[in-house]
């Protein structure tokens, strides 16, 4: 097979992901935080405006509150003051990103957690706590402006994607940059709502690619065991059933997320070894 046809042609992310549910807002970040964490991935922290997760209610009297309850049928109280609708997302979405410059969005996963994208509130400290850094554990004196919410990305540099391109360039030419983005995807935690949550017992998360790093970075697992060779079927059967095989698949979720031929072989794979259950393999394709 000659070069040309064995090479996919690139569709824009709009296209592959038009049949996935999308949230009805545009939300105004700023690119505040850049860091490379190798050569060729950088994580990027986009500042939501605090006012959009914590807005400020006009000052309304019980009497008056009351009386908008009362006329108030289809419409929530925010939409009838005007308040911004607060940004959300539920963990395994990606974000439309909208860069001025570029026609087409790009599409990137979300690497940090709903409570990041959280406005914390100010704290009060002690006059300790600011003086030095905690020399034991290394973190920063305390900031008593609490912190601004965020959303994270994980961006692999393409330069071949206009929007991975554009988020690569020099950090001096984008930091303080404004953009947009937009909540969408269906790969997620919860799942669907025909699983009952209450019976399941065993959560199984195989992932392969850029993210794969991130999750247990930030988690700082106690226990983690690396083993120096592909995972094989058994390893598949004995996260599915238990390391004695008494967990049933109606027990059991699978995520998968990875590059093609590894999420294609282990999707089959997964399924293959739940049977029953294969409806309870959830995977995302992004190509």
């Amino acid at each position: 097979m000659s070069s040309l046809a064995s090479k996919k042609t690139s569709v824009p992310h709009k296209l592959r992901t038009a049949a996935e549910p999308r949230q009805n807002i545009l939300y105004n970040v700023r690119l505040s935080h850049i860091e490379e964490v190798n050569p060729t991935v950088r994580l990027l922290h986009l500042a939501i405006p605090p006012r959009v997760q914590a807005p400020e209610e006009p000052n309304q009297s019980d009497e008056e509150v009351q009386y908008l309850q009362l006329i108030i049928s289809s419409q929530s109280i925010s939409s009838i003051l005007d308040l911004p609708t607060p940004f959300t997302f539920a963990p395994g979405q990606w974000l439309d990103v909208h860069i001025p410059s570029i026609s087409d969005a790009g599409g990137f996963s979300i690497t940090s957690t709903p409570a990041d994208a959280e406005a914390l509130p100010s704290l009060q400290p002690t006059a300790e706590s600011l003086a030095v850094e905690d020399e034991e554990t290394g973190l920063p004196p305390v900031d008593p402006r609490g912190r601004d919410p965020y959303v994270e990305l994980a961006v692999q540099k393409a330069l071949s994607n206009p929007a991975s391109a554009w988020l690569w360039k020099p950090k001096d030419e984008i930091l303080g940059k404004e953009l947009c983005i937009r909540v969408g995807g269906s790969f997620v935690w919860p799942p669907p709502s025909g699983i009952d949550l209450e019976k399941v017992k065993n959560v199984v998360l195989i992932a392969g690619g850029v993210d794969t790093s991130s999750p247990l970075l930030l988690n700082q697992p106690d226990d983690l065991s690396i083993h120096s060779r592909r995972v094989s079927q058994d390893d598949l059967r004995t996260a599915l059933t238990g390391p004695n095989g008494d967990i049933k698949p109606e027990e059991t979720v699978c995520y998968m997320c990875g590059p093609p031929a590894m999420t294609d072989e282990f999707v089959a794979a997964l399924r293959g070894l739940m049977g029953d259950g294969s409806d309870r393999v959830f995977f995302e394709k992004w190509w």
